[in-house]
């Protein structure tokens, strides 16, 4: 598993509720297929454990990445992280209560994440909702400690499916 000092902070904290990302999906979407992108085929390069705050509808994720994910200068390819923040932002919004896709994804690079330093820390949040619009934010920090460096923030529009009604 997961080995980081800040972790067991969030292991243990009694506000936070441990899932699985994937299990939040195939709950939410019961014929969602094996196959699924971020959990099954990035399965063995991206491992995931995190932490939902319903009280105030933010996500803590610690994610472990390999050499798989890397760029040409041994960094978290912008496309991985564009694809970890897609993934959270899936399961918060799910987790949520939500039903529905991503409409808008925007990822900020601030500098290289190192993919040998132990597993990142993403932050996830709801940041507004308005009708079927939900609004999130996000960033990717090296780990839970006050000051930690920010390699990469995003923000993006989930939109909840409109329901056919019968008849």
């Amino acid at each position: 598993g997961l080995q980081a000092p800040w972790l067991d902070s969030l292991r243990n904290d009694p506000k936070l509720t441990q899932l699985q990302p994937s299990e939040v999906l195939r709950k939410m979407y019961p014929t969602m297929h094996d196959k699924h992108f971020i959990y099954t085929t990035l399965g063995e390069a991206i491992i995931w454990e995190s932490f939902y705050d319903s009280a105030n509808e933010q996500m803590f994720s610690a994610v472990g990445v390999d050499d798989s994910l890397s760029n040409a200068q041994a960094s978290l390819h912008g496309g991985a992280a564009a694809t970890i923040f897609d993934g959270i932002f899936g399961v918060l919004f799910s987790v949520s209560g939500g039903a529905g896709y991503t409409a808008n994804l925007s990822v900020d690079y601030r500098k290289p994440a190192p993919l040998a330093a132990g597993p990142l820390l993403v932050h996830a949040k709801i940041s507004g909702r308005e009708g079927r619009k939900i609004f999130l934010e996000g960033k990717i920090i090296e780990s839970a400690e006050p000051d930690s460096p920010v390699y990469a923030e995003s923000t993006s529009l989930f939109l909840i499916s409109k329901v056919k009604e019968a008849g």
